[in-house]
């Protein structure tokens, strides 16, 4: 006090100073969330005196919280897993008619890896016993040689199994649909013939 004076005047000095040293400061504009983190401080600290030393009261405020974090958390990614949802579903519903499988037809190309070599064309036979013969096919569906499984052929039926062989037509294996050589077993039963590659 014994500085400014017995009148005062320095004090007043002094205090006017301070003022417009704090007008000369810049302004601060307080943060735009302010409100809201107040609001939400005011609400936290009621609920807290309200509850007191309730123990219910207390699970309760805490399953309520618990409820709104999970509700937070869940709520970013549900929006994009609910349009995935609906657009796959959507999708599939104008796509699945054109996923039908497409019936086979005569000129349709086989798809297996491979195919084996089938008969095309013989010639009447006639043998008088059964007769198995194994048959080399070549590319071009011809036979290329022949041998018989269970020993040797009487003569009379080599002739005529000869002469079947130099008529019989096969239409060729393939593998990945090119024509390949083949062995094929022909059993020649008395009424019926069987081909196995």
């Amino acid at each position: 006090m014994a500085r400014y004076g017995a009148s005062g005047r320095g004090r007043c000095d002094f205090m006017s100073g301070i003022g417009i040293n704090l007008r000369s400061l810049p302004r601060v504009t307080p943060p735009p969330d302010l409100e809201t983190r107040l609001l939400v401080l005011a609400s936290r600290e009621r609920q807290r005196r309200a509850a007191g030393g309730n123990l219910p009261a207390l699970f309760s405020a805490l399953r309520k919280r618990a409820r709104l974090l999970v509700g937070n958390l869940m709520r970013p990614p549900a929006l994009p897993f609910a349009g995935g949802l609906i657009s796959t579903a959507f999708l599939f519903g104008i796509l699945a008619p054109t996923l039908a499988v497409p019936s086979g037809s005569l000129a349709d190309v086989p798809t297996m890896l491979y195919t084996d070599a089938r008969l095309e064309t013989m010639p009447p036979f006639a043998f008088d016993r059964d007769v198995v013969v194994d048959l080399v096919i070549d590319g071009q569906g011809r036979i290329v040689d022949y041998s018989f499984p269970s020993g040797e052929m009487r003569a009379d039926s080599l002739g005529n199994l000869g002469n079947m062989i130099l008529f019989t037509s096969f239409n060729p294996a393939t593998s990945f649909g090119q024509p390949t050589s083949s062995r094929v077993r022909v059993s020649f039963r008395r009424s019926h013939i069987v081909v196995k590659g």
